[in-house]
């Protein structure tokens, strides 16, 4: 820079006002001054301002030492002073105004170099200003006066770029620029610099022509290689501003092969960005600019390594994953860790993305980045953890995702968190561990909101697992609703609602998503259904996909198989399942798909074909209760096909063995030797069941019982059935064929002619509170025998409470003619009523104390108690129930000795007898805690 601020004061004139100045400290000082000892220009100064006050020579002192000041450092001495000492307006020439115009620009260097630039725009504004009014014209050396207009434009120009105002600093550049004489070179070279940049910064279409203009107007003005290619490359951005790409990077280039490395190295990047960003413009591949710029920046192997780096990632986002990978082997001898370990993340990727076998390219990117590992670094690189963590949870190794995930999951960036939190809560799902995997999802939800769809759906999945489905389903649907269900989403739903049961939302969404996979959930949802057309409609468009996979296309097989037999279509259920058995012979569904064949064969009469399925079914099963089970089919099938003695033949080797299915066995060829007419036999091998303690035959215990019964009604031996009916019923009142046993005890009793004890044994039935199907026949039986036994009000009774319960169906039954019928008989049946009441009585009382006659005196005294009830005699009624009670007892009958306490309950509460009412209640507690009736009568008490 031009030794612009020397004050050459050589002044043209001594006005006679210096007449009282000390010439010698004047002239010191100013010998001082020009030989830039400025120590001793303060010193000299500040002699003369102890002796001058207000004087010109004061004005001047504090000029001269206001700027050594400044040049020796002490910038706010140097502000004080100048600020201190004003011009006085009488003593106005052009010397003074000189003055005064470098003391506000000595103000606005000071300040400006404090950092303070908009103080300093002010002071030099001033200074131009004052500057410029100077009449320098009038002195006999205009040339020796330093041009404060000139600098204060240029030190304002930057004051404006170092505050940002780029627009407002143009005009100041732009005078600099034009008056170049002004100015030292590197001043010059400097402030062009600066304008170039300024209109760049300046952003607007205007300035970046003008850039465009300026450069081209300098390109001969003979200036140093570092400011001819900074202006090169500030005409490069202005060209990319407007547009003009392939000059921009030709601009570049020519600064890449010329200017010095530095400049070499910005205009790499920038010529790499453009070529990068509008390759159909620019006609030239990034990868090219660095290939020519490699020998100029040798100096700079780290800078080549990066951008090679950068150029094999903005391919690999093109998609040109083999050009990526040879921009990586360019980057790799000069590469440090960090792009190593870059370099292994998309070589990775590109690795599974390039390879058909998705699980091989996932096993290849494992050993890539395994490798990667290797690198020394102060810190694992998490980018290279997490996608250790992705691969191997594409590869379902779950335990090394999550170990991976975990060493991420507290990362500081957002993103690399997040994906820890996906794949730790993902591989803890895969596990089973649902509940850490929710426990992942929430702990991190109270972090940050969860907005990403990934996460979102495997925690509506966790949760549905735990059996949570609203929860998971309020997710799923909000996702749905604002459309951030993919493909993928909607088959998650799906799935979701197939196990939460929903199947109509199944099908619902799986309707929304496309391909195989989404006909195959809503198939399952018919299936599950017992939609078994639609099922069958859906399995059989997938059973030759190609898009599903083996284990979807083989399910398919076996469900279109099955829902084919459901629909009785069992040609082609045979046709589709052994088609399906012989393409999967290993399925673990082959077991059920030949029991579907061998039914299916029986009803189509194939009989050699269901016994072949049913004994290739006990082959295929795979534990013992599937072998059971496909063994009594076989038997069934061999039975149903007349082959009895086969039947009895394949059972004969477990009938001895005391298991349950030992026991099963011995039922099933009783059953067996029912179909074969021996019945006899049959009889036997179900007495011995029935008769059996042991807990194993508890089930066919119980049904051996009642088949005797029942075979025994069915052969119309009602003596014999009414008896065992009545054994089953004492050894299971509360049996799976209680009430069918009492119904045709009963019938059984009043075939025999046991009218009475009929009567009793339909009232068990009509007495009860429980639910059974038996009820209306019990009903409509009493009516016949309360008519046959002479009870005509209790059989009008009965009638008229069926058609009140029962209405139509009663009525088509006859039962308001059989109304109409005993009512024209009331005076006999009164008359009749009124002496089976007598009778009931008479015998009770012989009865009662002997003990041979316990039944019997039951029997009377549970109907005396009914009839007192019915004729509103409540007290008698209950007491009556308490002398049934103990008959009860004594002939072992359990059941109506409960029946007697109800009985005793209800008619104490109806006569409002509440404390004996409680105290039989109390004893019937004791009893028969667990006793049907024991519960009725609980409900009575409780409401007291």
């Amino acid at each position: 820079m031009k030794k612009f601020s020397a004050f050459i004061v050589v002044f043209f004139l001594i006005f006679s006002s210096l007449s009282s100045e000390d010439k010698n400290l004047s002239s010191l000082m100013k010998s001082s001054y020009k030989s830039g000892f400025y120590p001793g220009v303060v010193r000299y100064a500040e002699e003369i301002l102890r002796t001058e006050k207000n004087s010109t020579a004061a004005f001047r002192a504090a000029v001269y030492e206001g700027e050594s000041l400044f040049r020796m450092g002490r910038l706010s001495d140097a502000i004080e002073l100048l600020q201190k000492y004003s011009l006085n307006g009488d003593s106005l020439n052009p010397e003074t105004v000189y003055l005064n115009s470098a003391k506000f620009y000595w103000l606005g260097r000071s300040y400006y170099f404090k950092k303070e630039y908009q103080k300093a725009q002010s002071f030099f504004y001033t200074s131009a200003a004052i500057f410029k009014d100077l009449p320098l014209e009038n002195s006999k050396n205009e040339n020796a006066y330093t041009d404060y207009y000139a600098f204060s434009m240029l030190f304002a120009a930057k004051s404006y770029t170092a505050l940002e105002e780029y627009k407002k600093a143009l005009p100041l550049y732009e005078y600099v620029a034009s008056n170049g004489l002004k100015y030292s070179v590197n001043d010059y070279s400097e402030s062009v610099t600066a304008l170039a940049r300024s209109y760049i910064l300046a952003g607007d279409e205007v300035s970046f022509k003008k850039c465009v203009n300026l450069v081209s107007s300098l390109e001969n003005a003979g200036f140093d290689e570092d400011t001819k290619y900074s202006l090169l490359v500030s005409k490069g951005e202005a060209l990319e501003n407007l547009k003009n790409y392939r000059e921009a990077y030709d601009t570049y280039c020519i600064v890449i092969e010329k200017a010095p490395s530095y400049l070499a190295a910005t205009a790499m990047q920038k010529a790499y960005e453009v070529s990068a960003n509008h390759r159909n413009e620019v006609k030239s591949e990034p990868g090219n600019v660095l290939a020519n710029a490699e020998s100029r920046l040798s100096e700079y192997p780290d800078l080549l390594s990066e951008f090679w780096t950068r150029l094999a990632v903005d391919a690999f986002y093109a998609k040109d994953y083999k050009k990526s990978l040879s921009y990586f082997e360019e980057a790799e001898p000069n590469s440090s860790n960090s792009q190593k370990e870059i370099s292994a993340v998309y070589r990775a990727e590109t690795a599974y993305l390039t390879s058909n076998d998705k699980d091989e390219g996932s096993r290849k990117a494992r050993e890539i980045l395994t490798e990667a590992l290797k690198i020394k670094s102060e810190k694992q690189n998490e980018t290279v953890l997490i996608s250790l963590a992705r691969y191997n949870g594409f590869l379902k190794s779950w335990k090394d995702c999550s170990d991976f995930a975990l060493k991420c999951i507290n990362s500081s960036d957002s993103e690399i968190e997040k994906n820890a939190v996906y794949w730790l809560a993902l591989s803890k799902y895969e596990n089973g561990d649902t509940a850490a995997s929710v426990n992942i999802l929430e702990t991190y939800s109270k972090k940050q909101k969860i907005t990403d769809k990934s996460l979102l759906i495997l925690y509506a999945k966790a949760l549905a697992k735990q059996g949570k489905y609203h929860d998971a389903d309020v997710i799923f649907y909000s996702l749905g609703e604002k459309n951030l269900l993919d493909n993928d989403g909607y088959l998650d739903y799906s799935r979701t609602l197939l196990i939460a049961g929903h199947y109509v939302s199944t099908k619902q969404q799986a309707k929304k998503a496309a391909g195989d996979e989404a006909v195959y959930i809503s198939a399952l949802a018919s299936f599950n259904q017992h939609n078994w057309t639609e099922a069958e409609n859906s399995f059989s468009k997938i059973i030759d996909s190609k898009n599903l996979s083996k284990e979807y296309v083989a399910f398919s097989q076996f469900y279109l198989g099955y829902s084919q037999y459901q629909n009785s279509e069992y040609s082609s259920s045979i046709k589709t399942l052994n088609r399906f058995i012989s393409e999967n012979p290993l399925h673990s569904f082959v077991w059920s798909a030949y029991m579907t064949i061998a039914r299916a064969a029986a009803f189509e009469k194939m009989e050699s074909e269901a016994v072949s399925a049913s004994k290739n079914a006990v082959k295929a099963a795979k534990n013992e209760n599937e072998k059971q089970e496909a063994l009594i089919l076989t038997a069934g099938i061999l039975s149903d096909c007349k082959k009895f003695d086969e039947a009895i033949e394949l059972l004969s080797s477990d009938i001895k063995k005391r298991t349950e299915f030992g026991y099963e066995c011995k039922y099933r060829t009783a059953e067996i030797l029912v179909q074969k007419g021996n019945l006899a036999e049959a009889d036997k091998h179900f007495e011995q069941l029935a008769s059996n303690s042991d807990k194993k035959a508890a089930l066919v215990s119980e049904q051996s019982a009642y088949r005797r019964a029942e075979l025994a009604y069915s052969s119309a031996d009602y003596n014999k059935a009414a008896h065992a009916f009545e054994e089953y019923n004492k050894k299971w009142p509360e049996g799976r064929f209680a009430f069918a046993s009492i119904y045709f005890s009963a019938d059984s009793l009043a075939k025999t002619g046991s009218i009475t004890k009929a009567i009793l044994r339909y009232q068990q039935i009509t007495d009860s509170n429980a639910e059974t199907s038996y009820r209306y026949g019990a009903e409509k039986n009493l009516v016949d025998l309360y008519e046959k036994n002479g009870d005509y009000a209790q059989a009008i009774a009965m009638a008229e409470k069926m058609i009140d319960e029962y209405g139509s169906q009663a009525v088509a039954d006859g039962m308001d003619k059989k109304i109409k019928s005993l009512k024209q008989n009331t005076v006999w049946n009164v008359n009749s009523t009124s002496d089976r009441i007598k009778e009931a009585e008479k015998a009770l009382a012989k009865q009662k104390n002997d003990s041979s006659k316990s039944v019997e005196a039951m029997q009377n005294a549970l109907y005396l108690a009914g009839v007192y009830r019915t004729n509103g005699e409540n007290k008698k009624s209950a007491e009556m129930y308490l002398e049934a009670l103990k008959y009860s007892r004594q002939s072992g009958n359990d059941e109506n000795a409960a029946r007697s306490f109800y009985g005793a309950v209800e008619s104490f509460d109806a006569a409002a007898l509440y404390a004996d009412a409680k105290a039989a209640f109390n004893e019937m507690i004791k009893l028969y805690p667990d006793n049907k009736f024991t519960k009725d009568a609980e409900k009575i008490i409780n409401q007291y």
